[in-house]
């Protein structure tokens, strides 16, 4: 008796690792469909935003292959391709392939930012800060070019700069700002170079240097400033000015610390 109990007993438990084991395979089929399908899913959204890119050209309007490429982004962003959702907004925001439709624009651009595009994020906080398609709003204007300035955008760490450097939304703050235009330089952002060579030059917020100006304004192709600074170099400055600015590299933006406020 006690054999049979033990044998039903180790048979039922059989059988339950096995319904387990089924349980399990169904879930990680399931799963693996999911993964399968999201793959999918991005695949589709970045061939149908590449095909849209080739088509697109700013400034046509409602020419046939904008409108023809905005139907496309519309695709990819629905498709939820964060890049696709920022140029559809900006196409609704500009009239180029579609009527202009600042509510529809707006809609497409919050949503893409929301979710950490760099570019749409920048772009909101302009918007705010001009304040002709929004209400002007220079406080959330620096919070979203901040978020965007802190992903290593050049253009929006430049706006950041200009921001602190004006006041715009907080106190002015001469020592950020600075570091903000150094950071957008390095990357190569032609006009926060031409900032920090005027900057320089003129010693202001910083400490004078004609050298570090004249490379800078070199760097950005800025012939008529610099023309004009080099009046009052030595040829040894210029010629100081332009081995650095050959040595140059830019530097990969750094990566924002985890554990810093946002």
């Amino acid at each position: 008796m006690k054999k049979i109990i033990i044998i039903t007993a180790f048979a039922l438990m059989v059988a339950s690792v096995q319904a387990y084991a089924a349980v399990q395979d169904e879930k990680a089929d399931s799963l693996l469909g999911h993964r399968l399908s999201e793959q999918l899913r991005k695949t589709e959204a970045q061939t149908t935003l590449a095909a849209g890119k080739e088509l697109f050209k700013t400034g046509e309007g409602l020419s046939k292959d904008n409108v023809d490429a905005v139907k496309l982004f519309r695709v990819a962003a629905n498709l939820g391709s964060m890049e696709a959702q920022t140029i559809l907004g900006a196409a609704y925001l500009s009239g180029d392939g579609v009527q202009k439709d600042i509510p529809e624009a707006l809609k497409w651009i919050q949503k893409s930012a929301a979710q950490g595009d760099a570019k749409a994020q920048h772009l909101l906080g302009v918007l705010y800060h001009e304040g002709s398609d929004v209400k002007k709003d220079n406080v959330k204007s620096l919070k979203w070019i901040r978020k965007a300035a802190e992903q290593g955008l050049p253009s929006a760490q430049f706006s950041l700069g200009t921001m602190l450097s004006k006041g715009y939304g907080t106190h002015r703050d001469e020592t950020s700002a600075m570091e903000w235009f150094h950071k957008s330089a390095n990357q190569g952002y032609a006009k926060a170079q031409i900032m920090l060579g005027i900057a320089y030059h003129l010693g202001k917020d910083i400490s004078k240097d004609d050298i570090l100006a004249d490379q800078w304004l070199i760097l950005a192709g800025e012939k008529e400033a610099r023309d004009d600074l080099e009046k009052s170099m030595t040829p040894e400055q210029i010629a100081e000015a332009i081995n650095r600015a050959a040595e140059w590299k830019p530097k990969p933006p750094t990566k924002p610390d985890p554990e810093s406020k946002p």
